[in-house]
Formats: structure tokens, sequence, C-alpha cells
């Protein structure tokens, strides 16, 4: 499975200076995580250089802003209005980061994340499947981070080599192409390097993570 260099989350990070910001940020009432999260990618494909983390970062903000353009569209919201709030919420978007305030948590986009998979791609989320790839994930994120000896390398890199594998093989029976995996491991990558990254919560416990 393809995840994202650590370089990429680097990247985001250093664009948004210090962690704390996302870490203080609130999820508030009527605030819809998707467009502004979905926002935000967008920006960061824009401002990087290099062609895959434009990639990447465009993929997972295209796949949020689909997904509440999809949503808009069946409530019957107009596509003039459609566009009218997606330019709005890339707007809002921008000025934060050039405030150095985001005003998001990435916890917030992580779930509207797996939401927008669930809207895609119906039931091959499932909750063993969630967990995997989201535990497999914190594990590289750590290994590419940390300064551990090699006996816990060692041990973080089989981890996460057997969480990413059962998560491949349950997606496989599912019926997910192997490009649609790699897709969503690489979406989960990201996903989890920025909560990691920013200085949030894990999304699982590394109890939890080291029992899975």
């Amino acid at each position: 499975m393809i995840l994202p260099r650590l370089l990429l989350i680097g990247t985001a990070i250093s664009m948004l200076g210090a962690p704390a910001h996302a870490a203080e940020a609130e999820s508030k009432p009527g605030k819809d995580p998707a467009i502004e999260c979905g926002a935000f990618f967008i920006l960061m494909a824009g401002q990087t250089e290099i062609a895959e983390e434009e990639r990447v970062f465009a993929d997972l903000g295209n796949l949020l802003l689909n997904d509440v353009d999809g949503r808009l569209e069946r409530m019957g919201v107009s596509l003039a209005e459609r566009e009218r709030i997606g330019g709005e919420a890339v707007t809002r978007a921008n000025e934060r980061m050039t405030a150095g305030d985001i005003d998001i948590t990435f916890a917030d986009c992580h779930v509207a994340m797996e939401s927008a998979i669930d809207a895609l791609m119906p039931d091959i989320l499932t909750d063993d499947v969630r967990e995997l790839l989201t535990c497999g994930s914190q594990f590289i994120y750590s290994l590419q981070s940390g300064d551990f000896d090699e006996a816990t390398k060692a041990d973080l890199e089989i981890a996460s080599d057997d969480q990413m594998a059962r998560a491949q093989s349950i997606l496989e029976e599912s019926g997910v192409t192997a490009e649609e995996q790699d897709q969503v491991s690489t979406f989960y990558g990201l996903s989890v390097g920025m909560v990691l990254g920013m200085g949030e919560e894990p999304i699982v416990e590394w109890q939890k993570c080291g029992e899975v």
C-alpha cells in the first residue's frame, strides 16, 4: 500500500506554523468539516511544487468537496449556489492560513474523510478496516518521525506492515481494486499524519493499536 511520505505532511505543517493552531481549534455548531477541510487541502495542493504532493492534497480535497457538493445537490441546492459556497470556503481557508489560524481540527477532517469514502464506496470501511488502516498509519508516522532504537523500529515496522496487510486483505475480499486500496490507504496516511503532526490526540489510542 502507498502512504504519503513524511515530507508531504511536513510541508503542510511547516506552512501552518506551530502545531498548537490545529490542536486548539474547536468544532463549532453548524460548521461542516468536509467543506472546511476540503478547502484547506485544495489550498495546500496549490502551494507545493512537488507533483506527488499536489496530487495527494488535491485528491483528498476533491474527495471532501465532492462529498459536500453531492449532499447539497440532493438537497436541491442550485449549481450556482454550490459554486458560491465552495468559493467562499476556499476564501475563508486562505484568509485563515494567511493569519496563521486555520480554525479546524484534523480529527474532524479525518471523520469527514471516512464519511466521504463511505458515501463513495459504501460498506468497504468496516470497523476492522478503519481501525487497521488508522493504527497502521499511526505506527508508520511514528516510525518515520520518531527517534527510536533499532529494536523499537523493527517492532513498529512489523506492527504497521501486519495491520496494513490485514486491511488490504479485507478490502480485496470486498472487491476493492488495487488502485482503490492505494487511494484509500494514501488518504488515511495523510489524514492520520496531519492529526499527529499537528499535535492532536491519536485517532485510536496507542494501547488499543498495540492490541489490534
